[in-house]
């Protein structure tokens, strides 16, 4: 499992995965998962996919309320959707949530999607206390029975967050916890959102 980097170098190289996805959104392409696609310059775990293929038909669990439905990717058309994998278990994970719970409030709004996926094999019995002990308000619950999800995007490491652009396609990867609501990610956010 790779190190998590320092805030300070995230918030660098979250700066510099903006400046490469921008890029490639200029060149009119985006991209597809592949590990070894680490942009020069971005440092550890941040990914730029090139030429990728449109979020898959699996589905997941949402809880609103007392009500679990099954949903997929492909359910967010027309949203930047910043998929993150996480578990109660993770400690980068557990410390990363208050920001995408900040991100959510911020800029779903402007139709930008936090779908905070949890691996916890205990599903909604461990997710909603969970969310409750820690306040999590703006984040809706889903969980990857299974890990079907997870399988499919060859998650390595905890936490990992996928953004996926307006058209269903991923454009990029953040392997790490990352200060999501920063003026930096929701520039990013913001870049993606005019894809």
């Amino acid at each position: 499992m790779r190190k998590p980097l320092r805030a300070p170098t995230r918030t660098a190289a979250l700066a510099a995965l903006l400046a490469g996805l921008v890029a490639v959104l200029l060149r009119g392409g985006a991209g597809l998962p592949v590990p070894t696609a680490v942009a020069a310059g971005l440092g550890e775990g941040y990914v730029i996919y090139e030429n990728a293929e449109p979020v898959p038909d699996i589905s997941f669990k949402h809880k609103t309320g007392g009500l679990v439905r099954e949903v997929s990717l492909r359910d967010f058309a027309g949203k930047v959707v910043v998929l993150n994998f996480w578990a109660t278990w993770c400690p980068p994970c557990v410390a990363e949530m208050p920001s995408l719970d900040r991100l959510q409030a911020a800029l779903g709004p402007e139709g930008v999607e936090v779908v905070a996926l949890s691996e916890d094999r205990g599903g909604f019995a461990q997710v909603d206390p969970f969310y409750e002990a820690r306040g999590l308000e703006r984040l809706e619950r889903y969980v990857d029975e299974g890990g079907a999800l997870g399988r499919h995007f060859a998650i390595r490491a905890m936490p990992t967050t996928i953004l996926i652009g307006p058209d269903g396609i991923p454009v990029g990867a953040v392997e790490g916890a990352a200060e999501w609501d920063s003026p930096e990610a929701q520039k990013l956010l913001r870049a993606l959102l005019k894809q």
